[in-house]
């Protein structure tokens, strides 16, 4: 005696339709699943080599920015230095980032520009950090990196400040430098 069963299509049994179907929904989950948590792990380790890469830019960076700094308060003379004449400033400041692709700006402790190497921000207030990095800076003297906001004539970018101080180690205002790109 045979057994009645349903068959779907004519050829298979229902049974082991359903079991197929089931098992391939289960490998097809557990194939996407693991793509998915490889796909996770790269990402979380692609965002922490960015950040190495952002935080080793940033040093350089700063490094570079305290040579152009000790530039300013010691040359051509200790007596008469570059910072304390503007139009000399600016123009070496001008042609340092046309040089090097770099933004360059110089403040004074009240955040007035007194150079750029784009020269159209001069005897405007500095006013594209964030959470104030460059009023701190000008504060404490501890260096800071950020991301500066856009506006009219700068793209947002990665930056660092650094208190610039003179020949007495006085902070006489800031030098916001960008960090060349990480990607």
């Amino acid at each position: 005696m045979e057994k009645n069963t349903k068959k779907i299509f004519g050829k298979v049994p229902a049974k082991v339709f359903i079991f197929l179907s089931i098992l391939i929904i289960v490998v097809l989950g557990a194939v996407g699943f693991k793509f998915f948590i490889i796909d996770s792990f790269v990402a979380s380790y692609e965002a922490k080599v960015v950040k190495l890469l952002q935080k080793q830019a940033l040093k350089l960076s700063a490094e570079e920015a305290t040579l152009l700094s000790t530039t300013f308060f010691n040359f051509p003379t200790k007596t008469n230095p570059l910072f304390d004449n503007q139009t000399q400033l600016q123009s070496y400041v001008r042609s340092f980032g046309e040089s090097f692709k770099r933004l360059v700006i110089v403040t004074d402790m009240n955040k007035r520009i007194v150079a750029d190497s784009s020269g159209k921000q001069v005897g405007s207030i500095y006013k594209f950090d964030r959470k104030e990095e460059v009023e701190k800076t000008l504060k404490d003297g501890k260096p800071r990196g950020y991301l500066q906001k856009k506006n009219n004539d700068m793209p947002e970018m990665l930056v660092v400040v650094l208190a610039m101080r003179d020949r007495d180690s006085v902070i006489q205002g800031a030098i916001i430098f960008s960090v060349p790109h990480t990607k």
